[in-house]
């Protein structure tokens, strides 16, 4: 197989903050491996070692002096304590950096502290603003001065409402439409004005460059700015005057824009704060029956509101047919709406619909990105705060189109234009969807840059398809945002050489920032979802009395010897391993075949003996043998060679613990280090395994004569041809897009939680669970989108 290899031989850039959460322990798992060392090596130890929850880092060398008293005294009670550890040194002759303990996180398998330690190991270590920061806010209670009012357009008499998820409480933006006598539209997108409040290099100022971006996580928001700001004087609250930053155009009635749009300050006041089932309602031609009451300011009724919804709404559809004539692309990632009880645990969970209500948001907050991105690279060429998408990888993206030509689609990859035509040409909606999926992979993430450090033919954003973009519409969660006000304002100033505070260093160093923190959100993001998804499957199947759940999944990629599948109700992408039931004796073995993307797999027909016909089939997995099929999984588990360390290792990095520099001893490092007390068991704890076995194993064959096939060289390492009995094997066909049936269970016994997925018995009696996943919400319980705040791009 021809593979492209590489060697490290720099590191550019590292990570600001190396900290990981992790367990502790005193033994290497090489030298675990060595029951009879144990007793010796705790006696003549001189460092332990720190084990990342996070598998792509390695293990951490911990020297003996500085590590915890308590656990020092009965490491064996810490087995499941979680804690938090600091990179301090990585001899480039070393397999394993060296590192200090800086504080415990708490037990492993409750959300609070998995929430802790996902954050850790995303470089999240912010929540409580300092005094310093705090000293900057105005004092309360407040209101804008009359002189304030006196410099902006005043907007506060005309009909402005905002369209958010139901839960918002930093209100960004808003919108208006108000028709003129001339038969033409006045549209406005109004931005809560956060610049007004923070100041250019205050301590608030560099306490919101340092955090760049608000957290989302399921049960909370870890904000950008103090919640003074976010939630009460910069939010767009209705029935309150509000400072913000509009822009205004003027529309015809087929939603084109006449002439150039209006920048400027002004003063809102909004009639109304609408959720997206609102808007949805009154588009749908609905009541609001069931939903959360609507207070309604300045005299506007129901129908007025639900007039200028209507209008928004025509225009958008407009732009956006538009936006994708010309070119646009559009893929998105699933996003999960989680119902949590009154205790935060979660009750309810599943895909999140995205609704016209969203699409019509969108559309304006897209234009109103690409106007000021245009006006602003005008001014200032030179340091500028854009957005931009580079191409698709190209490498990635010829194997991906080479894919779907063996599946029999034409992909154009020539643009984003040419790539958008080739999905709509594909003739099913499921087909469709995933082969966007697959076309995620080629594709790269956006980057704010600044204009003066890269190619002005660099500049364009490649999903979009326009040449220059810029986020300006989420000043409160988004420090970008926030620049862009300034550089826009400075654009408007009365002086031709208006300052602006920005250079070109100054604005490369906040792209930067603001790209890392983008990145850290996501994977915090991500991590969090995947938490509440684990705490919701397994809180379902104990409530059911089983291990595991069975879902329908749709089959998106074929190897050898492995399946990727989509669980579309769950929102789960997972890599099955067909290994996992060949190890356990359920399966014989499988062949593939690589020209039609097929596996066939060779099951042990249920003959009613009960080690063979255990239900990972139809309806739920039984709880002992999904017990016997995860303890199998840890029989045959194969460690990571790179989390390993050989007995010569071990005597190198205990001879350079001597001369390791001075470290902060384990009651001065960061962190409350009198929490280090013997915890008790948690009982939320089950006795799964869900990580996979990625080593090649050969196929076990029956003694009867019947031939099985020759498995595919890029198969199991053993390629002979197998012999089975037909009377007690069951032929399995998969394929590309094809429907399966999937054993999910959920482990959340480990840290991080994990979902293992298995391919169930090809049993046609067998029914996928129909339970919906919101049957155990009640009134009482709040609904979380964290991903709904991610951008349009």
């Amino acid at each position: 197989e021809d593979r492209i290899f590489g060697k490290v031989v720099y590191i550019l850039d590292r990570r600001p903050d190396q900290s990981y959460a992790g367990t502790l322990q005193y033994e290497s798992p090489a030298q675990q491996k060595k029951t009879n060392k144990n007793a010796q090596s705790r006696q003549t130890a001189k460092i332990i070692w720190f084990k990342p929850t996070d598998k792509r880092v390695p293990l951490m060398a911990i020297p003996i002096e500085h590590a915890p008293h308590e656990f020092l005294q009965n490491p064996d009670a810490f087995t499941e304590v979680l804690f938090r550890a600091h990179v301090r040194k990585w001899q480039a002759t070393s397999q394993h950096p060296f590192g200090v303990v800086t504080g415990t996180i708490g037990q492993m398998g409750e959300i609070p502290i998995e929430t802790e330690a996902l954050l850790c190991d995303a470089g999240i270590d912010w929540e409580e603003f300092p005094d310093e920061v705090l000293d900057c806010l105005p004092p309360t209670p407040w209101s804008i001065p009359d002189e304030e009012i006196r410099k902006r357009k005043d907007l506060r008499e005309e009909q402005i409402f905002s369209i958010d998820p139901p839960t918002a409480k930093d209100l960004d933006d808003a919108v208006s439409c108000k028709a003129l006598p001339d038969g033409t539209f006045e549209v406005g997108v109004h931005i809560a004005d956060v610049s007004h409040f923070v100041a250019k290099g205050s301590a608030l100022d560099k306490e919101a460059m340092y955090r760049a971006t608000t957290i989302y996580l399921v049960q909370k928001a870890i904000p950008m700015l103090p919640p003074l700001l976010c939630e009460q004087l910069c939010s767009l609250n209705p029935g309150v005057d509000r400072l913000a930053f509009s822009v205004i155009w003027k529309f015809d009635k087929d939603a084109n824009i006449i002439g150039k749009p209006w920048f400027g300050k002004s003063v809102i006041r909004s009639c109304a704060k609408l959720s997206y089932d609102h808007a949805q309602r009154l588009i749908d031609g609905k009541d609001w029956t069931g939903l959360l009451d609507v207070k309604l300011t300045g005299g506007n009724t129901v129908e007025d509101i639900k007039e200028t919804t209507l209008r928004l709404y025509e225009f958008s559809v407009k732009m956006r047919r538009r936006r994708f004539e010309n070119g646009a692309l559009a893929i998105h990632s699933v996003k999960l709406w989680f119902a949590l009880g009154g205790e935060g645990n979660p009750v309810g969970c599943g895909v999140y619909e995205m609704k016209e209500s969203n699409r019509l948001i969108e559309e304006f907050m897209l234009l109103a990105n690409m106007a000021v991105a245009r006006k602003i690279s005008t001014h200032y060429p030179d340091f500028s705060l854009l957005r931009r998408h580079q191409p698709p990888s190209k490498r990635p993206m010829m194997e991906f189109v080479e894919l779907a030509a063996t599946l029999g689609f034409h992909i154009d990859p020539t643009s984003s234009s040419t790539l958008q035509d080739s999905f709509e040409a594909i003739p099913t909606f499921e087909k469709r969807q995933v082969m966007k999926l697959l076309c995620i992979k080629p594709m790269q993430r956006a980057k704010y840059f600044c204009t003066g450090a890269v190619d002005m033919d660099q500049w364009r954003h490649y999903a979009l398809n326009v040449p220059m973009y810029t986020h300006f519409t989420s000043p409160i969660r988004r420090y970008c945002d926030l620049v862009v006000h300034r550089l826009l304002q400075a654009c408007l100033s009365s002086e031709q050489d208006a300052k602006t505070g920005y250079d070109k260093q100054l604005v490369v160093n906040v792209a930067k920032q603001c790209n890392l923190r983008k990145d850290a959100s996501k994977a915090a993001q991500d991590a969090s979802q995947k938490l509440y998804l684990c705490a919701y499957l397994h809180k379902r199947c104990e409530s059911e009395g089983t291990k595991g759940v069975t879902e329908e999944a749709v089959v998106y990629n074929v190897g050898s010897r492995s399946l990727d599948v989509m669980v579309g109700r769950l929102g789960i992408e997972k890599r099955v391993w067909i290994e996992d039931l060949v190890e356990l004796g359920r399966v014989v073995g499988c062949d593939w075949d690589e020209r039609r993307l097929e596996m066939r797999v060779y099951w042990k027909k249920h003959v009613g003996d009960p080690e063979l016909g255990g239900e990972l089939s139809g309806g739920h997995a039984e709880g002992e043998e999904v017990d016997e099929l995860v303890k199998g999984m840890n029989e045959v588990r194969v460690e990571s060679s790179e989390n390993e360390t050989s007995d010569d290792e071990e005597e190198e990095m205990e001879e350079v613990g001597n001369m390791v520099d001075t470290y902060p001893a384990a009651s001065e490092a960061e962190g409350d280090d009198d929490a280090l007390t013997s915890p008790s068991h948690s009982t939320l704890h089950t006795a799964l395994h869900a990580t996979p076995s990625t080593a090649s194993h050969t196929i076990p064959s029956s003694a009867d004569t019947t031939q099985l096939g020759q498995c595919h060289p890029d198969g199991f390492k053993l390629r002979k041809r197998r012999s089975y009995d037909p009377n007690h094997t069951v032929i399995q066909t998969i394929g590309m897009f094809q429907k399966i049936k999937v054993c999910v269970v959920p482990d959340i016994s480990k840290s991080p939680p994990d979902l293992k997925v298995f391919v169930a018995y090809p049993d046609e009696e067998g029914k996928v669970d129909g339970t919906s996943s919101s049957s155990a919400i009640h009134e009482d319980v709040i609904v979380s989108v964290p991903g709904l705040v991610e951008d349009a791009d």
